[in-house]
């Protein structure tokens, strides 16, 4: 059962400044946004809440909020562009910080409730299993526990970017509700505030308990603020050529119609819509991904695609059948049921945009797409998610560098809209689970649970967010001290390689290796630039393709097919076409059976299933 907000009161409000006011001197005023920094974002927030619980025998206070208070304002010297406002610039309606220095905002509030009064079990988990937080079960589904937004034009101009409000249960455990403006970030700069404000919090507590130096109170590697293209300068002739430009994601809206209109910005449905949390457990992932991958076996779907598909069809048949159900025929109720499929694919990955790792402003573009009516609601699953998995492929960078210039040179940016009909309706999916939701978010002890609240822009027919469980959370994250290796990377990082023309590429995996799975050999197959390549996989082979599948059962020193295979493409001077590799289909059959020298030397025994431990046998 839902709780009430009300548990819920605010105790005090205090403005965040920069610790350091040298901090925002280093940006112009106004602060200019980039391409993509739509302005159909300025009326969407990204709202998070993340649930600490306070240890059993803790004797100090959980996130206490002088602290938190000044860690925030430490993270304002590296964002400092989030004291200031957003503004739409009258001329060419383009969105830009402004007020800069005016401030953040942190909430204090207290939950007169514990946190114990929110666990339930949900009609997801099994009988008898144990109540667990659930973000729909927070104060207020969750939203009690944020700061309030204002979506409006006016609102974006007069509130803070960003917003934090702490609230302490009764039990002593807190929440921590961020929430930022969509138009400054995207979901991956979220969470990398989120990281780097739990990194400061932690050097900042273990100065003040004398466990560290006060370089513990600065990021190991500070992001990047600026928006791409935000300072392109274009001529008169380079800007006409690039409104000649046709692109691929977005579209005009009619000049009469503004962008913050129901053209871009989501509006509420007739029949309200309700906010559902639908948990997957590993094996329904895993039978949905098997069944989305009984097609196309040289090129498996993801989870994710496999997912997606598997939500994006149960939809479309349900809205027919409700159709049908009102009395509409079924060709009818097909045509009359959306079909459009949104999703969206981070440039940071694969090297469609050269940004940095650590790239703080929105870098996502939506590819749109869709099936026919009769293919969506009758085709199996499989065919389903090769059209997702085909549909958010990486973009070609330079179909990515068009767009944009196109999106830059745009004398009115509100005309702007993706090629998705909000009107119309349809499924839109974004992946958060990607984003490492729980990973580097431990303040003084990990989350137990992190979430994005139903709000009422988010309450939109057919959006669905893929979100990370409790489940990820890694006992091992409690232990926050030492630094990970991190290599510093060449300018040859992310980037695709173009086989040369006197060159060609052989590539060996193993299906059964643990240590550099089968689906990486095959992601670097595919991006590999150059048709003079092969991938030979060997089904029963663990790591090391080249000396681990003999050619005689039961004999481990026999020659082996894969150095068969590489002898051959050596003596034939890397000609793939007359490489031999016929030992593949040579090769024994699979056996599970554990060879003599393994059982003796390894384990000390005759039998690796029955066999009593004799240490003589490997002394």
């Amino acid at each position: 059962m839902e709780k009430e907000s009300s548990t819920v009161a605010t105790t005090a409000e205090f403005v965040l400044q920069c610790a350091d006011p040298s901090s925002l001197q280093s940006l112009r005023s106004p602060m200019l946004l980039g391409p993509l920094d739509q302005c159909s974002l300025l009326a969407i927030p990204l709202a998070v809440v993340f649930v600490y619980r306070q240890k059993p025998d803790a004797t100090r206070e959980l996130i206490p909020i002088d602290r938190l208070r000044a860690v925030l304002s430490r993270l304002l010297d590296y964002y400092p562009q989030l004291t200031g406002r957003i503004v739409i610039d009258p001329k060419g309606q383009r969105p830009q910080i402004e007020q800069l220095g005016t401030g953040a905002k942190l909430l204090s509030a207290q939950c007169s409730e514990p946190l114990k009064a929110f666990e339930v079990v949900s009609e997801d988990d099994n009988p008898g299993s144990t109540p667990r937080l659930i973000g729909t079960n927070l104060p207020g589904r969750g939203n009690a526990l944020l700061p309030s937004f204002d979506p409006t034009e006016a609102g974006a101009a007069r509130d803070a970017i960003l917003t934090v409000q702490r609230t302490r249960f009764a039990c002593g455990g807190v929440s921590i509700g961020i929430r930022l403006r969509h138009i400054v970030c995207d979901a991956a700069g979220f969470f990398q505030l989120a990281r780097d404000m739990a990194e400061l919090y932690r050097g900042v507590r273990d100065l003040e308990l004398g466990q560290s130096s006060i370089n513990a109170t600065l990021l190991s590697s500070p992001p990047e603020i600026h928006a791409y293209m935000s300072e392109l300068q274009m001529s008169l002739e380079e800007r006409q050529e690039a409104l000649q430009i046709k692109p691929t994601l977005f579209e005009l809206a009619p000049e009469s119609q503004s962008t913050v209109s129901s053209e871009t910005v989501p509006v509420a449905n007739v029949v309200p819509v309700v906010g559902k949390i639908l948990r997957f457990s590993s094996n329904e992932l895993a039978a949905i991904k098997t069944e989305a991958n009984a097609g196309d076996t040289d090129r498996p779907v993801s989870t994710f695609c496999a997912l997606a598909a598997h939500v994006w069809q149960n939809i479309f048949r349900a809205r027919v059948s409700l159709c049908e159900s009102q009395g509409m025929r079924s060709e009818e109720a097909e045509l009359h049921a959306p079909r459009q499929f949104l999703a969206s694919v981070d440039l940071r990955s694969r090297g469609q945009l050269k940004v940095s790792p650590r790239y703080f402003p929105n870098c996502v573009l939506c590819p749109v797409f869709s099936l026919s009516a009769s293919e969506l609601r009758n085709a199996p699953l499989s065919s389903i998610a090769v059209a997702v998995r085909d549909g958010v492929q990486p973009l070609d960078p330079s179909e990515v560098e068009q767009n944009l210039r196109w999106l830059a040179a745009q004398p009115d940016k509100q005309r702007v809209r993706l090629c998705y009909r909000y009107e119309e309706g349809g499924v839109m999916v974004s992946q958060w689970n990607k984003f490492g939701m729980y990973r580097g978010t431990e303040l003084d002890v990990a989350p137990a649970l992190v979430a994005q609240p139903f709000t009422p822009i988010s309450l939109i027919d057919g959006l669905m967010y893929l979100m990370a469980t409790e489940d990820q959370v890694d006992q091992a994250e409690d232990f926050t001290t030492g630094d990970g290796i991190v290599y510093k990377r060449d300018q040859f990082w992310n980037k695709i390689a173009t086989i040369p023309s006197q060159t060609s590429v052989l590539l060996l995996c193993g299906k059964l290796d643990p240590q550099t799975p089968h689906k990486f050999a095959e992601s670097l197959f595919n991006v590999l630039v150059g048709k003079n390549k092969e991938l030979v996989t060997f089904d029963f082979a663990p790591h090391g393709a080249v000396t681990s599948r003999q050619m005689v059962a039961g004999d481990p020193w026999s020659e082996t097919c894969g150095m068969k295979i590489l002898a051959s493409y050596v003596r034939n001077g890397g000609d793939l076409q007359r490489m031999d590799k016929s030992c593949v289909d040579q090769m024994p059959a699979f056996n599970l059976t554990t060879h003599e020298f393994y059982l003796q030397a390894f384990m000390s025994t005759d039998d690796a299933y029955e066999g009593a431990f004799n240490s003589s046998l490997s002394s």
